[in-house]
């Protein structure tokens, strides 16, 4: 009897590595789509921190011109006579288009955020529009006319690398 088994387990001797190797090459691409998906999760966690570095330092230039035009004590002056400006008429600045200007474009003609932020490729900047001035309707004893003068604040930051970039914009009205 032993005669007739022993043919039939030499055949079968080759089917377990063929299934191991098998087996070994399944492993391997799951663990080459895990380490693939581990490395692509580390850039888009990367790229999200950049973004809100960006975005927090935008916030802070965009308040930073916002309290320059609180501390004014009369309607300032659209003209001034080398840039970096903290004001400018509207329409002065390519229609208001601040997405499409460089960052030299920004280094020259927009006013640096007042403190230093750490973590940020550049320091944010901020331009300041004069939108608009709307009366009340109301004549003053002076002889002029009451109402609010609106301003347009645009402001520009980076994240750790300058190709993460935010631009945000204000209406800021004011009395005077």
């Amino acid at each position: 009897m032993q005669k007739g088994l022993m043919p039939q387990s030499r055949q079968q001797q080759g089917a377990v590595l063929v299934i191991s190797l098998i087996f070994m090459v399944v492993l391997t691409l799951i663990g080459i789509t895990s380490v693939s998906m581990s490395v692509m999760e580390e850039k888009m966690a990367h790229n999200l921190h950049d973004a809100n570095l960006a975005f927090q330092a935008a916030e802070s230039a965009l308040r930073d011109g916002e309290s320059w035009l609180t501390v004014q004590t009369e309607a300032p002056k659209t003209t001034c006579p080398t840039t970096p400006c903290e004001l400018w008429a509207l329409d002065n600045l390519n229609g208001g288009i601040f997405t499409n200007q460089t960052q030299a474009w920004w280094e020259t003609n927009a006013r640096p955020y007042s403190n230093t932020l750490s973590k940020v490729a550049s320091p944010p900047r901020f331009v300041i529009e004069q939108h608009s001035f709307v009366p009340d309707g109301l004549v003053t004893g002076a002889g002029g006319v009451s109402g609010a003068y609106y301003y347009r604040v645009t402001a520009r930051g980076t994240g750790g690398t300058d190709t993460a970039q935010v631009i945000v914009q204000s209406t800021y009205s004011r009395r005077y």
